[in-house]
């Protein structure tokens, strides 16, 4: 269970992150990064990857989508 909440919080923060991707390389190289981890089944890295690469142009991201995920559930 706690894996497939890892997978689905990694996916959305992917998802989100793209908004960035065109206008911040630095964002863009990061979600490159987390969506090659994502495809390894290296989830938990991945996670940690888009979120550190988020928190640059959107400082505390983390709550934001951990409140989102939490809603949809």
């Amino acid at each position: 269970k706690e894996l497939l909440k890892t997978v689905k919080f990694a996916e959305m923060a992917i998802v989100y992150g793209n908004r960035y991707r065109s206008s911040n390389t630095e964002v863009e190289m990061g979600l490159i990064s987390a969506s090659k981890a994502f495809y390894k089944g290296d989830y938990k890295n991945s996670l940690e990857i888009v979120l550190n690469t988020l928190n640059i142009v959107e400082p505390g991201i983390h709550k934001k989508l951990l409140s989102k995920m939490e809603k949809e559930v």
